[in-house]
């Protein structure tokens, strides 16, 4: 799962911004009508942006809350709980209702051992390398290409390290927390 690029933030004009910044904004604006964009604002944007790490989804789901929350608030909510991406919206069909929703169909479509390995993998932040997963999560090549197929992680040859996105990393560490003997292990 790789999100839109929200990396290249040069100028505090939205027109110059990458594409996450920019689907934020018209986000926003649709959410709340008549929203007018400040410097300060643009700069909690971006921000959003980095916390979701472009994940169109996410971004839509974040954009929601402007009728309840500031900028601000939003950014402060999602610091310390992507959990609260979710959409209190009507309309809106389940499966687009929380990343939550969105990963229990992954998560279901796993088998046992996938499961296992996947929520193993979460305790790493910022990568880890094919030995670290066989060590900790006792994975394989075969097992790790299996995750990948499936958009789990993804190898980042220039680091040389296998990487998961935050959000479907944090998912795996509450599933990993959901069974406290394999946590342990």
């Amino acid at each position: 799962i790789l999100g839109l690029d929200y990396n290249d933030v040069d100028s505090a004009d939205p027109k110059d911004a990458p594409a996450a910044v920019k689907l934020l904004v018209q986000s926003v604006q649709r959410a709340a009508p008549g929203f007018d964009l400040s410097a300060e604002e643009y700069s909690q944007i971006v921000e959003i942006c980095q916390l979701v790490e472009g994940m169109p989804l996410g971004i839509e789901l974040a954009a929601v809350w402007v009728d309840l929350l500031s900028l601000d608030e939003i950014v402060a909510e999602l610091r310390t709980n992507l959990d609260s991406l979710a959409s209190h919206r009507r309309g809106v069909p389940a499966r687009h209702q929380s990343i939550d929703a969105v990963f229990d169909t992954t998560w279901k479509r796993l088998t046992e051992t996938e499961q296992a390995r996947f929520a193993a993998l979460s305790v790493f932040r910022g990568g880890f390398t094919r030995k670290a997963a066989e060590q900790v999560a006792g994975a394989s090549l075969r097992q790790l290409g299996d995750l990948a197929a499936k958009s789990l992680i993804q190898l980042n040859r220039a680091r040389d390290r296998y990487m998961m996105h935050e959000m479907v990393r944090q998912y795996g560490a509450n599933k990993l927390a959901g069974d406290p003997e394999r946590e342990a292990r």
